[in-house]
């Protein structure tokens, strides 16, 4: 009987121990970026996000050819990363275990996977011609000023509503509030 008493606090005690040791393992979460449509080789890519403590940090990656033109980033939380590719800078957002692939047509990032919508919204945001013919001008009379900035931000909202349906998800929450 005491051995069974024994072995039944070896075993309580073991679990106590595993409980212990696994809140203190911390989980790392990378988002993976795929990029297709690289025309030449050695391909450089500078990545830049800023970590928890405000900090910018910045992973350098040279792809040597399309078979490995992949590039993984840690990830902790929702977040832009700023993808500078050659002569080419992007704004992606991502998110803990994203799976997103990059691509190019008529000079322009098409994406596919994961954030899909969020990033190409990003891509057009910061794209188009259309976005320029929407400024204000700040010494125009109120009811102008106010058209110009409504128009502005009917814009966007539509752009919004466009590439990322879903009004729940954080991207377009944190989006709304900026717009």
């Amino acid at each position: 009987f005491s051995n069974l008493v024994t072995v039944k606090n070896n075993l309580l005690f073991l679990v106590f121990i595993l409980f212990l040791t696994s809140g203190c393992k911390k989980e790392q979460e990378f988002a993976v970026i795929h990029f297709k449509d690289i025309e030449q080789f050695p391909y450089n890519i500078i990545a830049t996000r800023i970590t928890e403590n405000a900090i910018a940090k910045t992973d350098t990656f040279n792809l040597e050819s399309q078979e490995n033109a992949v590039i993984s980033l840690e990830i902790k939380r929702p977040q832009y990363v700023y993808i500078q590719r050659n002569s080419e800078n992007s704004r992606l957002f991502l998110t803990p275990g994203t799976d997103l692939t990059i691509g190019q047509k008529n000079g322009r990032d098409v994406f596919e996977g994961d954030l899909k919508g969020e990033n190409t919204y990003l891509e057009e945001f910061y794209n188009t011609e259309n976005i320029e013919d929407l400024s204000w001008d700040y010494n125009a009379s109120f009811d102008t000023f106010k058209n110009q900035t409504s128009g502005f931000f009917n814009f966007m909202n539509n752009l919004l509503d466009t590439y990322v349906p879903d009004s729940t998800s954080y991207f377009y929450r944190l989006n709304k509030l900026e717009n």
